[in-house]
């Protein structure tokens, strides 16, 4: 095409198996604009041998069609009187003036899959020699070199496939490792879909999908997909990984973050036991995303937030304008009600964010000054909101020697001490930070390194030994002089180690 054309010239061929039938793909503009039809065979039911391309050695043929220049989508295929694909595959393209675009080989085989394959090296050939008076010097690939797709929006495939839209993909292993998108990494992104199994409060398996695309419909993503993959598994889901192709550059989502359940009974039940109260966060965005980058689409449900948003895969960083969040349920506004405290030493926060008088070494450590509020007393534990999440403070071994709101009151406190801690030398403040005790500290430094002692076993902090447990089966003890100094840490060797500060 002479290059200063007004006009993009989009070419490919089309080859099919079935002896009747029109095979064609349909593209209309970004926006619903102009669109165009490319299509082989024949259109009526007569008796006779269908169209045969000697250059192709199948039946079919090439295509060319004249398109004003713009941003298209690949819309849907169909066989004309047959079957068609109802829904959108959504795939872009950009048709430049005065370029010729290779959308690619398209296969229609006998059992209704269709195949999408880079033949350019046979294909743009032959388009040179049937219409000579098109520049084919440099045309613009739409599918990346070597590429073979199977199953081209054919629903019902392997479990090994990307969704572009409502078009299910299944890659075959290109020259790169691996599986790879069909298409051009210079116009495509990919978003991931992702699920978390382990349930939770409340229960249920939470979904964090792309439910739109430009306002399209997403025919299948992680949460459809893993439902009809979980029918007939009673309370068993069976988790089906999704990952789609997008337009790079601005595009609006419809992000959505939401709970799950293999069987109905389990949906009835969680719904009668949060008194009709959902827990879902769904909104749309605009977000420019970068060429041939990953995206993976992730959130939170628990008693206290809803939220989903939009990462970089790699990284696991937050894009920013992503975050999409549910309004605040009701024990969401009583945590915000109470009041604002702080942390008055490390606490060791564990994996069940259970926070014990004990303060096992062995857990990571909640640093001293971390707000928190606490908005819920038990017999012997209570209910914070750390970071925006459910934690428990469990008072599990000095009850007989305080109350859980005497306990609470000493590890929780109004004053953040911060700014204490920026006072102290520095050599302190690197053993607080790692949760550890130096020669020479005060009984304040260690109460904020260490946190406080268990009662049952130092009924007082102004007792001249305090007796820590690193865990269940290892204890230590910190000896104190009469000016209040810690002279020694006893324990084993290897404890000692863990605890003491040695530079």
């Amino acid at each position: 095409m002479d290059s200063g054309s007004t006009q993009a010239l989009v070419v490919g061929s089309i080859t099919y198996e079935s002896a009747i039938g029109r095979y064609s793909i349909e593209a209309t503009e970004r926006g619903g604009g102009q669109g165009f039809v490319a299509g082989v065979g024949s259109s009526d039911w007569a008796p006779g041998l269908p169209l045969f391309d000697e250059e192709l050695q199948q039946k079919g043929g090439t295509f060319a069609v004249a398109v004003t220049p713009g941003q298209y989508t690949l819309q849907r295929w169909s066989v004309a009187r047959s079957s068609w694909l109802s829904e959108p595959l959504g795939i872009p393209f950009r048709a430049e003036a005065g370029k010729v675009i290779y959308l690619g080989h398209f296969h229609f085989n006998s059992y209704g899959d269709v195949t999408l394959e880079d033949r350019a090296d046979r294909d743009l050939p032959i388009m040179r020699k049937r219409i000579p008076a098109v520049a084919f010097d440099s045309p613009q690939v739409s599918i990346r070199a070597g590429t073979r797709v199977q199953n081209f929006g054919k629903p019902g495939s392997p479990a090994a496939d990307s969704t572009l839209y409502g078009a299910q993909l299944v890659a075959t292993p290109s020259a790169s490792p691996g599986y790879a998108l069909a298409f051009d990494p210079l116009t495509m992104a990919s978003v991931q879909d992702s699920v978390d199994p382990r349930g939770g409060t409340p229960r249920g398996v939470r979904f964090f999908v792309v439910s739109e695309v430009d306002g399209k419909r997403v025919a299948r993503n992680a949460a459809s997909s893993s439902l009809a993959a979980s029918s007939g598994l009673g309370p068993n889901m069976r988790v089906v990984d999704v990952e789609r192709a997008v337009p790079a550059g601005k595009v609006r989502l419809k992000l959505r973050g939401s709970i799950g359940h293999a069987a109905p009974i389990q949906a009835i039940f969680a719904a009668v036991t949060s008194g009709g109260a959902g827990r879902e966060a769904v909104g749309e965005v605009e977000l420019e995303l970068q060429a041939d980058a990953r995206y993976k689409v992730n959130g939170v449900i628990d008693e206290l937030r809803t939220e989903v948003w939009l990462e970089d895969a790699k990284s696991g960083q937050v894009i920013p304008g992503s975050r999409i969040s549910a309004a605040p349920n009701a024990e969401a506004v009583k945590a915000n009600s109470a009041p604002a405290l702080f942390t008055c030493c490390n606490l060791r926060l564990g994996s069940e964010r259970w926070i014990s008088d004990a303060n096992w070494l062995n857990e990571p450590i909640l640093p001293a000054g971390t707000p928190i509020r606490i908005y819920e007393y038990g017999k012997d534990r209570a209910k914070a909101m750390i970071d925006g999440q459910v934690a428990w403070l469990g008072l599990d071994y000095g009850r007989k020697q305080q109350s859980v709101l005497q306990w609470t009151t000493k590890v929780a406190v109004k004053e953040d001490p911060s700014e204490r801690i920026r006072q102290y030398p520095t050599q302190v403040q690197e053993a607080i930070r790692v949760g550890k005790v130096g020669l020479g500290m005060t009984k304040e430094q260690a109460l904020v390194a260490l946190g406080h002692p268990r009662a049952d076993l130092t009924p007082s902090t102004e007792e001249s030994t305090w007796v820590y447990e690193a865990d269940s089966e290892a204890r230590f003890e910190l000896i104190w002089d009469s000016s209040q100094r810690l002279v020694a840490v006893e324990a084993a060797p290897e404890l000692r180690a863990r605890v003491l500060q040695t530079r």
